[in-house]
């Protein structure tokens, strides 16, 4: 304990830098039993790099769900033993999804470690699919980042796996894109991947441009990656060159941008369309203080992005 505590107050001493970043997520996966994919998902993102805290909500009153706390947490830290997966299960009872998951994801961790990802796994079920948009407006609020993930069965049985980028970059989500990637083809389940960093131009102009500065970015990151930038067909949707360019990678990141009060419904349908016929892909929204600073000075590309895919959004 006395180790513990001393490493924990060196930790809050750290400067706040952006390279100081690493992922600590809270992932509210319900029956881990039930989603051995999202729950391995996540911990290759984490990639020995953070923290993976797994936190199951009882929904229901105190009196209600408190005598079965404990049987619950010991059967979700059997899941994921079960499931070779190394995270920190809690059990908490709310009462209404909603609110308990801001409110525990407000409250998890300890100062220096705190949670400042949270991961849901998506609904297929309409009525709660705006519910968790506004959970990920509310913890964007709070300076917390989110991961939407769409599982996906399909098993793959070559050696390299490919993971595909979507750059946007009107959200300044290109930096947490690329550098869960980058992150995830350091685990053990996808090490060695290939890293394809995507992006959309509307003509040659701004496709040779954004060439360079993508490979810009991905020198001055030291990330193994590669560009490709698509130059967009008159006429042809932005969503339907992603799923004729992705359909075959492994797993696929996109961008995630707010959503106004009472627009939750109309962007949950827009992501489930955008995710059809695509392999696993995560929804990422990026948040807090180095929002757009992960990799350095993205303002460059972050623009040229901007001024050639504002549709995609």
């Amino acid at each position: 304990m006395s180790l513990i505590r001393r490493t924990v107050v060196q930790l809050r001493r750290l400067p706040h830098d952006p390279r100081n970043w690493r992922p600590n997520i809270l992932l509210f996966a319900g029956d881990v039993s039930r989603r051995g994919q999202l729950v391995r998902i996540a911990s290759s993102l984490v990639a020995d790099r953070g923290i993976l805290t797994v936190s199951k909500l009882l929904v229901g009153a105190v009196d209600e769900h408190a005598s079965t706390v404990d049987a619950e947490r010991n059967k979700l830290a059997h899941d994921l033993e079960e499931l070779g997966v190394i995270a920190f299960p809690e059990v908490e009872i709310v009462p209404s999804y909603e609110s308990g998951a801001v409110t525990v994801a407000q409250s998890n961790g300890i100062a220096g470690i705190e949670s400042n990802t949270v991961m849901i796994g998506w609904t297929d079920k309409p009525d709660r699919q705006p519910m968790v948009m506004r959970v990920v407006s509310s913890v964007a609020q709070l300076g917390m980042s989110s991961i939407i993930c769409m599982p996906h069965e399909r098993e793959w049985r070559r050696r390299r796996r490919v993971i595909h980028v979507w750059w946007g970059g009107l959200q300044e989500n290109g930096d947490l894109l690329i550098l869960f990637a980058h992150l995830l083809s350091l685990s053990p389940n996808w090490r060695g991947s290939e890293i394809v960093i995507n992006s959309i131009a509307t003509n040659d102009m701004t496709m040779t441009r954004n060439e360079g500065l993508l490979r810009k970015l991905i020198g001055a990151s030291r990330i193994d990656a590669r560009a490709e930038v698509i130059l967009k067909p008159e006429g042809v949707k932005v969503q339907d060159i992603i799923r004729e360019r992705s359909a075959d990678a492994d797993i696929v990141l996109l961008g995630l941008r707010g959503t106004e009060p009472g627009d939750e419904a109309k962007y949950a349908t827009r992501i489930t369309k955008m995710a059809e016929g695509l392999p696993t892909v995560l929804f990422v929204r990026s948040a807090g203080e180095f929002r757009g600073q992960l990799l350095g000075d993205m303002d460059d590309v972050a623009q040229a992005a901007t001024e050639d895919v504002a549709e995609q959004r």
